[in-house]
């Protein structure tokens, strides 16, 4: 191999001789990266037609097979990269990726027409969302949303509820509310279910799902399962539901626990502070700031003054601030913003005058 001289490879004639005693692209590459190098940046591509690349001659008429394989570019890339490259720096794309759905290195435009197309062919519109994200925030910004997901089956909503029953062969019954039914039944028959009646008999008794009223409110669907559930009673059928039902349960599907503005109000008194409120009842907090009445909320509790734009920068005002404490380290630790404002400006002298840095102070 050697090193060679200085300005060899800016020779066509040695480059060519260099290829001719290596079979494969990837010990060339190996023994003479930077003669590899040149001949890109000289355009000499076609100098490495006779080396393989992992024993596949990369020819014209294997880019043609991979490129019949795929419908997009990046489909080539993932396939053979070596193809994709090799029919970029050949200029084949008109010839081997006609066939393609979209042309290479053409921007898409979400017209409607082609929103529409793309969101058929999802379920949901977060589906369309991480699938298609230019389409979806295009429709977004445009509010053609209404329009191209007609066909979508709604993943339901936090504030209504659907009242459901599972009744089993066996004369058994579970009733029970949820937000969406989709979600719900996933849970019960697709995942371990948080029933375990309703688990031990999914797989050996048959059962038919009914619904009972659904874009029901809370407290409307609360009262409907207490009733179906005195019903299914009286009937004689024995009833799977461990937790309590009616309005006193506090159990609203789906695992939400109902937060009402006047729960949230005693929530909030028995805290001190809003950081306390937040951190004992995060669902809570998160109900009240989606509702926006989190500052009526938390009216009661006593916020710190925001300080205006700019006024550390004033001499004045730290120097008042300095005489609230009895030494710098002080300062640094319980006001460091005007302490930083000190040293940077050098007010240090008529700052920390009155401070007496023998005397220790506590933190």
């Amino acid at each position: 191999m050697g090193v060679k001289p200085y300005g060899y490879w800016t020779s066509r004639e040695n480059c060519k001789a260099e290829i001719a005693n290596y079979k494969t692209l990837k010990e060339f590459r190996k023994d003479h990266n930077k003669g590899y190098s040149t001949i890109l940046k000289k355009g000499w591509e076609d100098l490495l037609e006779p080396l393989q690349r992992y024993g596949k001659p990369i020819s014209y008429e294997y880019c043609l097979l991979v490129s019949l394989a795929c419908n997009y570019p990046f489909e080539v890339v993932k396939l053979d990269s070596s193809v994709y490259y090799k029919v970029k720096r050949s200029k084949w794309e008109s010839e081997l990726w006609s066939h393609f759905t979209e042309q290479p290195n053409k921007r898409i435009i979400w017209t409607k027409e082609k929103c529409h197309e793309v969101a058929m062919l999802c379920k949901s519109r977060s589906e369309l969302e991480n699938r298609f994200s230019g389409a979806y925030d295009r429709a977004r910004d445009h509010d053609w949303l209404d329009d191209i997901c007609t066909h979508m089956e709604p993943l339901g909503n936090v504030n209504s509820r659907t009242v459901y029953s599972i009744e089993f062969a066996d004369r058994s019954v579970y009733v029970g509310l949820t937000y969406s039914m989709r979600v719900r039944l996933h849970q019960h028959f697709e995942q371990p279910s948080s029933n375990r009646y309703v688990e031990e008999k999914k797989l050996s008794v048959e059962y038919v799902i009914r619904e009972h009223g659904s874009s029901l409110s809370w407290e409307d669907a609360q009262t409907l399962e207490h009733i179906l559930k005195l019903k299914y009673k009286r009937n004689r059928w024995k009833i799977l539901n461990i937790a309590k039902t009616g309005k006193g349960s506090g159990a609203l599907g789906a695992g939400i626990k109902k937060w009402t503005p006047e729960k949230m109000k005693e929530a909030a008194k028995s805290c001190k502070s809003a950081k306390e409120f937040r951190k004992k009842f995060p669902v809570a907090y998160a109900r009240a700031s989606y509702l926006g009445i989190l500052s009526e909320i938390q009216s009661h509790f006593k916020m710190k003054k925001t300080l205006p734009k700019g006024y550390w920068n004033k001499k004045e005002n730290c120097l008042v601030e300095a005489k609230k404490f009895r030494a710098p380290g002080e300062m640094k630790i319980k006001s460091p913003t005007a302490y930083r404002k000190i040293i940077a400006n050098r007010w240090r002298a008529e700052a920390f005058s009155h401070m007496n840095y023998l005397k220790p102070w506590k933190r």
